[in-house]
């Protein structure tokens, strides 16, 4: 009978031991916060209903949007890339989540149910839902409605956001990426203006340099146009920094090359550009 009681003892004491040390499970919040870091979240029907759930201690913007191109919103491709910057800059601004907000995005394509029960006719439309516990819960659980009548900017959203959150907060700013297409293209147009206040008088050309200038010109306004229209959609951070790696060094370096065949042809050209 002591030998039961005694190993009854340890065995309990060990359960007690292994459940002191478990670690606790992630909040719903502190789960999709985490997958925040990169953007808005992109969800579908059961997460969803996940984070609308009842009690909640947060709050949840959801975006509902239609951009596969065969619903043909012009208007939800073109605020995606504005949705995508209020997500980065509230995420740079508040790492730790202390506002207790979330941004997702729901797709009709992943979502045509919650768009029948909430009679979604049109899109995108934003969703704010408010907490329904803790000390900012809302007595109302109806999510607020933000209305798109034409485009929206990331600065109008996050303002219309920062109106339902709890007041006094120091909510995070927008921040936008750097515009390398823009600063590429004033360099370029300044550089140019000189080019022709400065070669005031033709130089002599064979047939065949006809066609090599011609390309060089096709190669500089085919990287202009990446920089400029490609570049800025793609989503993913890391391959858009490339793809403007990529492109500027194309258009750096052929510029180059083109201001070498100036010197060439015309001795009194004065400006030039490295590497050649």
């Amino acid at each position: 009978m002591r030998m039961l009681r005694l190993l009854t003892l340890v065995a309990l004491s060990i359960t007690a031991l292994a459940a002191k040390k478990a670690p606790a499970a992630p909040s719903t919040f502190d789960k999709y916060l985490a997958k925040q870091r990169l953007g808005p979240i992109e969800i579908d029907e059961r997460v969803y209903d996940e984070l609308t759930a009842g009690p909640r201690d947060y709050s949840v913007g959801v975006l509902f949007t239609a951009r596969p191109a065969k619903y043909a919103c012009q208007i939800c491709k073109d605020f995606d890339p504005e949705w995508d910057i209020v997500a980065r800059s509230w995420t740079k601004g508040d790492p730790t989540g202390q506002s207790r907000l979330l941004l997702v995005t729901l797709d009709f394509e992943h979502g045509r149910n919650v768009f029948l029960k909430h009679q979604l006719s049109t899109a995108p439309i934003l969703f704010f839902f408010p907490p329904t516990a803790g000390p900012n819960a809302k007595a109302d659980n109806e999510p607020r409605r933000f209305e798109f009548v034409g485009p929206q900017s990331a600065e109008s959203v996050r303002n219309w956001l920062v109106r339902h959150l709890p007041e006094g907060g120091d909510y995070p700013q927008i921040q936008r990426p750097i515009n390398y297409t823009r600063i590429v293209t004033i360099v370029t147009i300044i550089v140019g203006l000189f080019t022709v206040g400065t070669v005031a008088y033709p130089y002599n050309q064979i047939g065949i340099e006809t066609q090599i200038v011609a390309a060089m010109y096709a190669i500089l306004a085919f990287a202009t146009i990446s920089l400029s229209l490609k570049a800025p959609r793609i989503k993913d951070q890391r391959t858009q920094q490339l793809a403007v790696i990529i492109w500027g060094s194309v258009l750096w370096g052929m510029y180059s090359f083109l201001m070498s065949v100036f010197r060439i042809k015309n001795g009194g050209y004065p400006f030039w550009l490295p590497p050649f």
